[in-house]
Formats: C-alpha cells, sequence, structure tokens
C-alpha cells in the first residue's frame, strides 16, 4: 500500500509523476497493461484505460 496521504513533499511529489507516467504511458499504448495479461478481455481493457484516465485527472487535480 502506499500511504500518499502520511508522504513528505519531495517524495509524494516523486511518486505522484511516476504514477501519472505509467498512467499516460499506459493509455498511449506504451505500456500493456490489462492487455498483456488478458488479452482477449476487451471489455476489461477498456475498463482498465478508463481508469487509468481517471487516475490522470485525479493526480493532474491534486497536483495542479
Amino acid at each position: 500500500m502506499l500511504f500518499l496521504d502520511q508522504m513528505e513533499g519531495a517524495l509524494l511529489s516523486k511518486v505522484m509523476e511516476a504514477m501519472r507516467s505509467v498512467a499516460q504511458e499506459t493509455v498511449e499504448g506504451k505500456i500493456p497493461g490489462w492487455k498483456r495479461t488478458h488479452p482477449n478481455d476487451e471489455k476489461g481493457q477498456s475498463m482498465y484505460l478508463e481508469s487509468m484516465i481517471v487516475l490522470i485527472g485525479l493526480i493532474d487535480k491534486q497536483t495542479g
């Protein structure tokens, strides 16, 4: 688990940046994510990508 609310400024910033980067690269297809482990699950892949987009939005909202 990541306890983001207990992290200090610099570390929190780096963790959020890493999470956003992975989420963005997943949406762009650079990281296969769900598709690699469940290649025939189109609905699951769609839900996975939607959750990555939501995560990116939440990170952007939090980090300004």
